[in-house]
């Protein structure tokens, strides 16, 4: 049985020129503290689709931690940064960020170059080329906040380490940060300098009625998907190294969730998205309309542009379901996010006066293989 549509939303987009990550964080959270949507609509902190933005604030540091507006398991979604000096400890802390164990290639806890001489020796906050990066990671059941570099950065709660969102040159951070929200989820695309993304909360519906193996008491699996690309990162969707696949190799894709009832990672991949297919009405809203005459490919092998028309116009969206990477067993679908194509950045679908969902990809000037966000 499905879940609930969790309902996504377009909360708003901050441009940035040469802005380092704790400014970048600091903009996201005022975008949580509106009351009106892009659209006018009204938007109430903690319910619906808008969740509740607090953020710490303390010498060089930034630390986002978002409670959606559905909590069935208290979780959280955690963005930090800090620039406070380069291949050394973050300000106050004892130890480097707990990374994740889907960030191979990076050893946790030591200090050192970002790239290192072989794989990499650390994962600092500003590492020796003077870079900053925006660290992501979810949390269940946590307690007060402690520290973000604390083996837990909450007192209490599941925690598996954090993956990077965004890595920024020296010079920071130039382009737009666009920002989707839903009842339990996160959507970040940063677009301009460099080309990150993030998709953290509740985010696959296994479909089952199973709250043991195949999902939390809730009915849902979290995790985070994020990666850095350029602009080809969706039209290599569908590749195991790109976008919602996984890859050992530190500038590619990391997809991972929570084991059900527990506090370890599970690494995930997916498995098969051209069964089925949805069809939407072909208008695309306020935000202009989509140019049929350059669909492009999303994979030589397996998709062509016609492939995403139905014969009669209709656009169509494509569910992408993941498995377990280690086992090969089947977890479930992202949660009304589909594969889609020729749209752009922040593009509004529309079925008449009826918001259908967003579009969400690399580019916000040229229309692109994307993904869809259902409303």
């Amino acid at each position: 049985m499905s879940l609930p549509k969790t309902q996504w939303r377009y909360l708003g987009v901050v441009s940035c020129s040469a802005a380092n990550t704790t400014t970048i964080i600091e903009r996201i959270y005022n975008l949580g503290l509106g009351t009106t949507y892009p659209d006018s609509s009204p938007r109430t902190p903690g319910s619906g689709s808008a969740g509740t933005y607090n953020l710490v604030s303390s010498g060089t540091t930034r630390v986002l931690h978002i409670d959606p507006s559905v909590r069935t398991i208290n979780n959280k979604i955690v963005l930090c940064a800090d620039t406070g000096g380069t291949v050394s400890l973050p300000n106050g802390a004892a130890r480097l960020p707990t990374i994740a164990s889907g960030e191979t290639g990076f050893a946790s806890n030591k200090a050192g170059s970002w790239w290192g001489s072989s794989g990499g020796t650390g994962y600092p906050p500003v590492d020796g080329s003077g870079r900053f990066t925006i660290f992501s990671t979810i949390i269940k059941n946590p307690g007060n906040y402690s520290h973000w570099t604390a083996v837990n950065p909450f007192t209490s709660g599941s925690f598996y380490g954090y993956y990077r969102s965004l890595l920024t040159t020296s010079s920071g951070f130039t382009g737009n940060v666009y920002v989707y929200e839903s009842s339990d989820c996160l959507a970040v695309a940063f677009v301009g300098s460099q080309n990150y993304f993030l998709l953290a909360g509740a985010i696959i519906d296994p479909e089952s009625p199973d709250t043991t193996l195949d999902s939390e008491s809730d009915g849902k699996l979290y995790g985070i998907i994020t990666a850095a690309f350029g602009s080809g990162w969706i039209d290599n969707i569908v590749s195991n190294t790109h976008y919602t696949g996984v890859s050992s190799m530190r500038n590619q894709m990391t997809s991972s969730i929570f084991l059900p009832n527990s506090s370890n990672i599970l690494r995930i991949t997916p498995i098969t998205w051209s069964i089925p297919v949805y069809s939407i009405p072909y208008d695309q809203g306020p935000y202009g309309g989509v140019n049929t005459s350059s669909v492009g490919n999303l994979n030589s092998n397996l998709l062509n542009g016609s492939a995403m028309f139905t014969r009669s116009g209709r656009l169509v969206k494509i569910p992408i379901t993941y498995r377990s990477l280690t086992s090969g067993h089947t977890l479930g679908r992202l949660r009304d996010i589909y594969l889609f194509s020729n749209s752009r950045l922040p593009r509004r679908l529309m079925n008449g006066n009826v918001p259908l969902g967003y579009a969400f990809g690399p580019s916000d000037s040229n229309d692109v293989n994307c993904l869809f966000l259902e409303h």
